[in-house]
């Protein structure tokens, strides 16, 4: 079965993909610690959630 118009279906992924990270990302932080887990600490400094969650 051939997928007809598959650079279509592939961009439509591609943004719904990044839709999804922009809105995880936006999230308030209590949500995102929620989503991140512990704190991860690196030589003495923590990183910051957002970056966490990436």
């Amino acid at each position: 079965m051939k997928i007809k118009n598959h650079a279509r279906i592939k961009k439509l992924t591609s943004k719904a993909k990044r839709t999804v990270v922009r809105t995880i990302i936006n999230l308030p932080k209590p949500i995102l610690r929620k989503i991140a887990g512990k704190p991860i600490v690196i030589d003495g400094q923590t990183l910051d959630v957002s970056v966490q969650v990436i």
